[in-house]
């Protein structure tokens, strides 16, 4: 699932919290990350079967704004390593989310 960040925050965060239900699990399930390259994050760091479509990436955003929902969505309980979070000054990074197995 792709989601539109041309949304308000509130959208935004509605959309990524409606979604998680939809999949299923509670949010301790389900980990969420900031990367410039999502795709290669899912594959290449999480070992994540894109198949699967228990997953969520936002479209492109200011940091600050990533930064900001990624913090929400830790505080309600999703999972994260701030380690693995892949974006560079410059870049405008997306913010994805999966669910574990």
């Amino acid at each position: 699932m792709l989601i539109d960040i041309k949304l308000s925050f509130v959208e935004t965060t509605s959309l990524f919290i409606k979604n998680i239900k939809i999949y299923g699990g509670d949010y301790y399930q389900w980990y969420v990350g900031i990367s410039i390259d999502p795709k290669h994050s899912f594959l290449n760091i999480h070992e994540v079967d894109m198949l699967e479509k228990s997953w969520i990436i936002s479209s492109e955003c200011p940091i600050d704004f990533a930064k900001y929902l990624k913090n929400f969505l830790i505080t309600i309980g999703c999972l994260n390593n701030i380690e693995l979070d892949l974006y560079e000054p410059g870049h405008n990074p997306r913010v994805y989310l999966y669910r574990m197995k």
